[in-house]
């Protein structure tokens, strides 16, 4: 087991983590402190985030097709997906 990435897919993949990760810990983490905050303005900050890690993912997932790893672009599609769901799903937070 080597903990620092040798190929440059290996590279690739180390560089989305974060912002795979952001995806699911943003959004659990603004649920859980959702009522504490009453801030807006943090809302706003983590869709902007989402909006940032769906772009990036999305052309990760392009780049990833074309050369022809198939199951990490559709990993990334489903994060991307999903940061496009979680963001749907804390607009009405922008609301209150």
């Amino acid at each position: 087991m080597h903990v620092i990435p040798h190929t440059r897919q290996e590279w690739f993949s180390f560089f989305l983590f974060p912002f795979k990760a952001y995806v699911v810990v943003a959004f659990v983490m603004a649920m859980l402190f959702s009522r504490a905050l009453r801030v807006d303005v943090t809302i706003l900050w983590v869709l902007l985030g989402y909006i940032v890690s769906f772009l990036i993912l999305l052309l990760a997932a392009i780049i990833q097709a074309a050369s022809g790893r198939r199951s990490e672009a559709l990993s990334s599609v489903v994060f991307a997906s999903l940061a496009v769901l979680f963001g749907w799903q804390l607009l009405p937070y922008l609301a209150s």
